[in-house]
């Protein structure tokens, strides 16, 4: 007994050594993630990031670091897939309408390195648009869209490339506008590649709502010219393309060929190739145009954050892609466009970007055996 007695407090020293020891691991990790998270919109690092336009008069001029932290930022609601209507599974439709809305982000749960790229590739396929910006839940739920553009989908009849965002009872909305969106390819024997080059045949199926929502003409100009239109280049073959009416118009959308995609700030008329992602982090410069400096993980995110809608409230001289003047944009009421009103935040950045880095060669391999 008085052995037992003698023996207790050398046992809470130690008690008290290895919850210390834990304890101190513990913080060193949440340091580790959490106090490291680069703040990656200033005004400092904005001003040479992307390389100064050929005539400097229009040379970019994004958001103020201000503007940009005073966006809110974006909840990530659980998604599910999209199907075709002859591969959906019986009363899907209804029991999406029943579910409840789950919030699947939370940094303070991220405590490796595994767990943030898990947590990146979540964002890569979370859809920042639900307004209807590509296409919208009636189109996606029409058999006749799936011929008309071509859509590429799963042996399951899943199109990898939207997601259904629910974000509470009744609240199901079409998500467009993720990384994935471009960024995933259907294989010839329906398995999918997150990071190829996509086969997402986005302007087809943009083609396609236009025309089932009988958009007129004048709607179909002003997207175009929100998405292509350049005014500092001489001759620019997109004012060519918009005085020429409705039907030419659609029907540059409708010729663009699989791989390849009219983002916006490209051409519709020379549409580029959607991106391999795979192998990314070695590369200096983003874009096919190597508009983009990537020289560390801020610039990746950086990248990412412009490249998900916040470019159309660029300033190139005095002109904006959407028409707003930097009394509009800046007198605080929200710009309702797809993805201008709300942000990913650092947190979410860092993880796509991590998740980004992950592809490589020896990545895909794994997945694949």
């Amino acid at each position: 007994m008085h052995n037992s007695m003698k023996m207790k407090p050398k046992l809470i020293i130690l008690m008290v050594i290895v919850v210390a020891a834990i304890s101190f691991s513990f913080i060193q990790t949440w340091q580790y993630y959490y106090s490291e998270i680069p703040r990656i919109w200033t005004n400092e690092a904005l001003k040479d990031w992307e390389l100064p336009n050929a005539n400097p008069t229009f040379t970019v001029e994004p958001v103020s670091e201000e503007f940009y932290f005073a966006l809110p930022e974006r909840v990530i609601y659980k998604t599910y897939p999209v199907y075709h209507p002859d591969y959906e599974p019986e009363g899907y439709w209804e029991w999406l309408h029943e579910q409840d809305a789950q919030i699947v982000f939370d940094a303070s749960q991220l405590k490796t390195e595994a767990d943030w790229i898990k947590a990146g590739e979540l964002l890569f396929d979370y859809p920042i648009d639900t307004l209807g910006a590509v296409i919208s839940t009636k189109h996606v739920r029409n058999r006749e869209f799936y011929t008309a553009s071509r859509m590429p989908i799963t042996p399951e009849g899943i199109m990898p490339f939207v997601q259904w965002v629910v974000a509470g009872k009744g609240k199901v909305y079409l998500g467009n506008l993720s990384c994935a969106m471009c960024h995933t390819r259907v294989m010839p024997d329906g398995s999918t590649i997150k990071g190829a080059q996509g086969n997402w045949s986005g302007d087809k199926a943009f083609a396609y709502a236009l025309e089932a929502d009988d958009a007129p003409e004048r709607a179909v100009k002003g997207i175009t010219s929100f998405l292509f239109s350049s005014p500092w280049a001489v001759g620019d073959p997109h004012g060519k393309l918009l005085a020429s009416g409705r039907e030419e118009i659609i029907g540059a959308y409708k010729a663009v060929p699989e791989g390849a995609f009219g983002r916006q700030g490209t051409s519709i008329l020379y549409p580029p190739q959607a991106p391999n992602l795979i192998g990314v982090k070695d590369r200096k410069y983003l874009d096919h145009g190597g508009l983009s400096q990537h020289r560390n993980i801020e610039d990746m995110m950086r990248y990412i954050a412009m490249n998900q809608a916040l470019d159309f409230l660029n300033f190139y001289g005095d002109y904006n892609p959407i028409g707003l003047t930097k009394e509009r944009l800046y007198n605080g009421k929200p710009v309702i466009f797809p993805g201008t009103y709300d942000r990913h935040s650092e947190a979410q950045l860092l993880a796509i970007a991590k998740y980004v880095y992950s592809l490589t060669s020896e990545s895909q391999q794994t997945i694949s055996t």
